[in-house]
């Protein structure tokens, strides 16, 4: 009898243990690499470059912000000679500044420059910026991605 209580036991016991292991529940991980993601890594690639190229970059902020304060409309100045004259030397640390940035990058830069601003400016200063920072790409020559920019006060730079 003692035999078969401590069979019981043992049966009782290998019962607790499988049907314990029977309910295992299995975690499945999967990491996802944002580097095999082109546009991702562009992006981030841009980020970064303006990031190295801040400083340098808020040279343009305060070339568009002085002319637009002084309320030097491009349009108005374009096609006479004082528009052709300044515009070279007006904008040449900021020209400078964005030919240092990759020129995959350029586009996202001038949009960054334009995010950057665009709290403080209402209306039609707003539209002069948005204005001013599309005819960057001529006036400092960049290269045919920055040329194609459409730059707007309601778009993520990235």
């Amino acid at each position: 009898m003692a035999r078969l209580a401590v069979l019981a036991a043992l049966f009782a016991a290998v019962l607790f243990v499988s049907n314990t292991f029977a309910h295992r529940t299995f975690v499945t991980t999967v990491e996802i690499d944002e580097d095999t993601n082109p546009g991702r890594q562009s992006q981030q690639r841009c980020r970064q470059e303006i990031q190295r190229q801040q400083q340098q970059l808020q040279q343009c902020d305060r070339q568009l912000m002085h002319r637009i304060q002084q309320g030097q409309d491009v349009l108005a100045f374009k096609g006479t000679e004082s528009y052709y004259d300044n515009q070279g030397h007006e904008f040449q640390q900021c020209c400078q500044a964005l030919k240092q940035v990759d020129d995959q990058c350029q586009c996202d830069a001038m949009q960054h420059i334009m995010q950057r601003q665009q709290g403080r400016l209402q209306g039609q200063q707003r539209r002069q910026l948005e204005r001013e920072i599309e005819n960057l790409p001529d006036r400092c020559n960049l290269g045919s991605q920055a040329q194609q920019c459409q730059v707007s006060s309601g778009r993520e730079p990235y």
